[in-house]
């Protein structure tokens, strides 16, 4: 075969593997098969809260630290793949029995929202925080939001609504995923599910990937099989049957082996997605006591980190913040770039992390685009992506990858006033 050929039935070979072996790509669950209790939890005797799902008084619950392997799902989502999961309903507003606000983003969501929250396992410490995941039931499937922990080792108080618990392999949706799944009635409550992590490379899972990658190696092999018999059919096809051996049969099976083990993101995050994941920094759980302030870290909260941001370039999409350079404001200590604080009718900025670049961007200008209008702002801080939710921070959380923290008069050069100050999408490019 020519190296041509001897190409594109590699490629065949590496997605008749995965989609044959689905198990192969795996989320960040636990890797035992099987996962055993690590404790016991007794709720109080004497418990002043009544209510269906309360914890019953005295009555004694297995704690759990790990979930079943995520695996991806196969064809249909049910039965043949994906990880088996039981799907129960939670109300995430406030006052509902979700209890205090989520985990991920410290807020409180509606019934509306596509929305769910993980047991410890899958939770992962927050690492799946933002993420989507897809859910499979009665021949549909769903798309929802990981917001909260449905957690796994703790429970019977107030921050936990009064409930157990949770089990090791729960999903616990909104109305809105139940909806969207057309289960109903009687069915409403607990129903058993699969579920997978949303693929990274823009399908809706990662099946649908191989099955697209499969189906192309399969019609280009073809063409070239097609082509080569025609220059000499009779002799071509003697000497293709004969180059099919055993050592080709191995080179096909280490090709699909080499694919899985280069490529492990292609089953990945909405992060990945965006080139972000591979990126994430540890999350980051602001003090249980603590500082309180309209942006201040919520007490106990998990919060992503990231050492990079999105690539630059001649219009890069951003969101830019409001923040107060003069000393006693919400940017905490002075600029980074030259230790000095700043008066609010300067034109100046900080970058996240990754766009501060170590500081490669100090005192450059940046070009602002927002509203038909622009304006040309100096870089004299970081927006710090990795660090937060103490005194140099201003007991603020991490800045997300992708801001500009700009200075009030930045935002009156654009003309950005009322409601709209706070949070406002906005392109910029280096001067």
């Amino acid at each position: 075969m020519s190296i041509t050929t001897n190409f594109l039935v590699l490629a065949l070979a590496a997605g008749l593997v995965l989609v044959a072996f689905p198990s192969l790509c795996r989320g960040g669950g636990d890797d035992d098969d099987e996962c055993q209790p690590v404790g016991t939890l007794w709720a109080p005797t004497q418990n002043n809260h009544s209510c269906e799902e309360c914890c019953e008084a005295g009555h004694s619950y297995k704690t759990y630290r790990c979930s079943p392997p995520v695996v991806v799902s196969g064809p249909g989502g049910g039965g043949g793949g994906g990880t088996k999961a039981i799907m129960t309903l939670n109300n995430f507003t406030e006052g509902g029995d979700g209890g205090g606000p989520s985990e991920c983003d410290g807020e409180f969501h509606r019934n509306s929202e596509r929305v769910v929250a993980l047991s410890t396992g899958w939770y992962a410490g927050g690492k799946r925080c933002g993420n989507s995941v897809r859910i499979w039931a009665k021949g549909r499937s769903v798309l929802a939001e990981v917001v909260d922990e449905c957690d796994s080792l703790r429970g019977c108080d107030r921050e936990h609504g009064y409930q157990p618990p949770c089990r090791y392999n729960v999903v616990d949706a909104s109305q809105a995923v139940w909806d969207a799944l057309r289960i109903a009635g009687d069915d409403v409550g607990e129903y058993p599910i699969t579920w997978s992590d949303a693929c990274s490379v823009g399908y809706r899972d990662c099946y649908s990937f191989f099955r697209a990658f499969l189906g192309i190696s399969i019609i280009l092999f073809i063409i070239v099989f097609l082509h080569t018999t025609q220059r000499n059919a009779t002799q071509h096809r003697t000497v293709f049957i004969t180059k099919m051996s055993t050592a080709s049969l191995l080179m096909l099976a280490l090709a699909a082996l080499l694919l899985v083990i280069t490529f492990p993101n292609l089953c990945g995050s909405s992060a990945a997605a965006h080139g972000l994941d591979q990126c994430r920094g540890d999350p980051l759980r602001a003090p249980r006591t603590g500082h309180t302030c309209g942006e201040c870290c919520k007490p106990g909260h998990i919060y992503k980190t990231y050492r990079c941001s999105p690539p630059v370039s001649g219009d890069t999409r951003a969101i830019m913040t409001l923040n107060d350079f003069s000393e006693g404001g919400d940017g905490g200590g002075p600029s980074e770039c030259d230790g000095k604080y700043h008066n609010n009718t300067e034109l100046v900025v900080a970058l996240s992390t990754g766009w501060y670049d170590k500081g490669e961007r100090c005192h450059k200008q940046i070009q602002i685009h927002a509203k038909g209008r622009s304006v040309l702002a100096k870089v004299v801080d970081e927006c710090d992506s990795l660090h937060g939710c103490d005194p140099k921070h201003a007991y603020q959380p991490p800045c997300r990858p992708n801001i500009v923290d700009a200075s009030q008069a930045v935002w009156d050069a654009l003309h950005i006033t009322g409601d709209e100050v706070g949070e406002y999408p906005i392109t910029w490019s280096d001067a």
